[in-house]
């Protein structure tokens, strides 16, 4: 389980470079390097996030949850120009699924907050799921694991 989740958050950082079929490509090159670096932030708090929940410490895990959830980047300070260009763009599930992921990341930093142990693990867990369902969804290409989970769902086994 924990390589697992050493791969999913290593790969936050590559999954935007994935997205071409997806209408990352079409994007301009200020909103793709916007992009990319919230992936890159993304990559780097999710590495800290692990060892910290795994070390027990609710403050870090507090402060860097609280980091991930404002890194959203609709809530960055772009333009107006970039906010419709993402949302007409990208795909609705990919906005969905970024949103919902700093969602988490906000509701894991108030139960560290509140030293919800259970919450904690729950909310750690969601992020994580984030992580895969999105490059299960955008990234095959990236994850060979995804490619090889999609193919064998269309493949009877006995």
């Amino acid at each position: 389980m924990r390589k697992l989740q050493i791969v999913l958050m290593a790969g936050a950082v590559f999954y935007v470079n994935h997205l071409a079929a997806e209408g990352v490509d079409s994007l301009s090159e200020s909103s793709r390097k916007l992009l990319q670096s919230e992936m890159l932030a993304l990559d780097v708090g999710f590495k800290q996030l692990f060892t910290e929940y795994y070390s027990g410490d609710f403050d870090k895990v507090s402060t860097i949850a609280k980091k991930i959830e404002r890194s959203f980047v609709l809530k960055q300070n772009i333009t107006e120009a970039q906010k419709k260009e993402i949302h007409s763009v990208l795909p609705s599930d990919f906005i969905k699924l970024d949103e919902r992921f700093h969602y988490n990341a906000g509701m894991l930093a108030h139960a560290a907050e509140m030293r919800k142990i259970e919450l904690v693990a729950f909310y750690f867990s969601e992020l994580s799921n984030g992580c895969f369902s999105c490059q299960s969804q955008y990234a095959t290409t990236k994850f060979k694991m995804h490619k090889e989970s999609k193919d064998s769902d269309h493949h009877h086994h006995h």
